[in-house]
């Protein structure tokens, strides 16, 4: 299977569907793929950051903790979110 191009990547995710070629080009121009462990922090509330994460596969839970300190799911994201 060929890998898809960072604009084919853009083009099936809902969030970009009304750009222009042009703007989902530069979208695609500013893609930087990684790959993250299991279990691996994404991004951490109250922490600044200047990039947008979306999911090519696998799944990403959203965490928080309840007054007690026990870890609640506030939701499960899936590939395209």
């Amino acid at each position: 299977m060929s890998m898809l191009s960072n604009l084919d990547l853009i083009r099936r995710v809902p969030l970009f569907s009304m750009l222009t070629n042009d703007q989902a080009q530069q979208v695609a121009d500013s893609v930087v793929k990684r790959r993250f462990r299991r279990g691996e922090i994404v991004v951490e509330q109250g922490r600044k950051s200047n990039s947008l994460f979306i999911l090519l596969n696998g799944r990403a839970r959203v965490l928080t903790a309840d007054s007690r300190g026990r870890e609640v799911i506030l939701a499960v994201l899936e590939a395209g979110e």
